[in-house]
This record gives C-alpha cells, structure tokens and sequence, in this order.
C-alpha cells in the first residue's frame, strides 16, 4: 500500500508538471535500465525474481520518488533502515513536508 502510495503521488506531480525534479522520457528510461541493472547484477538474490521483486529495494525505489517529488534530507539513520521494514506513517510525514500540489 505505501509503495502505490507513494507512486501514486509521484504520478499524479508527474502527469501535471508538478515534480520538483521533472524527467525527462529518455531520463525515466534510462532510470528504468539503471534499476533492472541494480536488481539483476548489483544483488544476486534478485535473480530469483528475474529483476522483477521489488520488496527488497523498496528505500532506494521511495529515495527516489521523494527526491523527484521535492522531499529531502529525510534519514535520520539510514542503517537502520536497511534492517527494518519501511515505516508508512514516516513517509506519510515526508509526503507532508513535500511542496504543495495544486490540481490543474
């Protein structure tokens, strides 16, 4: 739920020119080529889902969005937050803290 909720968000800035880093088709390819990469080469056990899964990756996936959305500065200790599940209601204060969204 928290990953189409933040998706969700992204989309919706995306789609109205609202994200605060705005990219380009050939940028989000490009994304979409660094990702597979990360999750079929950079870790193994991702072979098993062919690059697919993404329950493992789900920090590096919601950095992202967040940065684009214009949410920065947000890990208070990033260990941590490779040895816990992700926390909603933090990222529900991070969405929070994003730049306002005004529907067109």
């Amino acid at each position: 739920m928290l990953c189409a909720d933040l998706a969700a968000n992204w989309l919706v800035r995306y789609a109205d020119g609202q994200l605060a880093r705005q990219p380009t088709p050939k940028e989000m390819q490009d994304n979409i080529e660094m990702m597979l990469h990360f999750r079929r080469v950079e870790r193994p056990a991702a072979g098993v889902y062919g690059g697919l899964c993404v329950a493992p990756y789900h920090f590096k996936h919601f950095d992202e969005l967040l940065a684009d959305i214009g949410v920065s500065g947000r890990r208070a200790n990033p260990l941590v937050e490779k040895f816990t599940p992700p926390d909603a209601a933090a990222y529900g204060r991070f969405l929070a803290a994003a730049p306002a969204y005004r529907a067109a």
